[in-house]
């Protein structure tokens, strides 16, 4: 059984503690009017929580805990439940292209998400919810107990090309993949991109025919992305270049 938005899930519920208890920015009834409203009319706050409140995925202790609550819970309801064909479910923290699906079908959330948006992929992070570098992201990933995710639990992480080009940056691209199996982790996709290439690209398609992306498992033509499939990839690479 794959499942989708771990990340989402995760830095919501850290805004919901930090909004509504701690910090007391608002209520539960004016939080629920303004998600049901998408975040109209409250852009400051959307920003805040956006930007300025912990994310999953900067090895953060709160964040990093609610995840592995999150994966823990889902994990004892699906693994080893029986079923139609007589064997048994196992949790995969695999999405393919349904965190978008999901996202399409799901409100605005906490975390500072618009109704409609994707959701966290994978077992990665909201989409520019990691800032503090790749060793940060794999000790998230990592926070959690691979024994309790049987189905596969890939992590997506996206370079610009700068960071790993030469010898060194191979050797430091080597050096994530053994730290990340290391701590027991199982696949992981590396992207390495130029957004200003991924923008031309979908300019101009007939200049990448051969633009391949990873998407869980295996590559995808650029090109063959829906516009909004693409969207999300050029937002994240530019988020890596700022």
């Amino acid at each position: 059984v794959m499942c989708a938005g771990l990340g989402s899930a995760a830095d919501s519920l850290t805004a919901l503690r930090i909004l509504l208890f701690e910090e007391r920015r608002c209520t539960w009834e004016e939080l629920r009017a303004t998600l049901k409203a998408d975040w109209e009319g409250r852009e400051p706050l959307r920003l805040y929580v956006s930007g300025r409140l912990p994310k999953w995925g900067n090895n953060l202790p709160e964040p990093d805990a609610l995840a592995r609550k999150i994966a823990d819970a889902v994990a004892e309801r699906i693994n080893r439940a029986p079923n139609a064909r007589g064997g048994f479910f196992q949790t995969g923290m695999w999405s393919i292209d349904w965190a978008q699906r999901y996202g399409g079908m799901t409100g605005a959330t906490p975390d500072g998400r618009r109704a409609g948006e994707e959701m966290s992929k994978n077992i990665s992070p909201t989409m520019g919810a990691d800032v503090n570098g790749v060793t940060a992201l794999i000790d998230s990933a990592t926070a959690i107990d691979c024994a309790d995710l049987p189905g596969d639990f890939p992590l997506d992480v996206m370079m610009h090309p700068a960071t790993v080009q030469g010898e060194e940056g191979l050797a430091a691209m080597r050096t994530l993949l053994y730290a990340y199996l290391a701590k027991y982790g199982m696949a992981i996709h590396f992207n390495i991109f130029d957004a200003a290439v991924l923008e031309d690209a979908q300019k101009h398609p007939e200049k990448y025919t051969g633009l391949q992306v990873r998407v869980c498992g295996w590559n995808v033509r650029f090109n063959d992305l829906a516009e909004k499939e693409q969207n999300a990839y050029i937002e994240r690479a530019r988020r890596i270049a700022e």
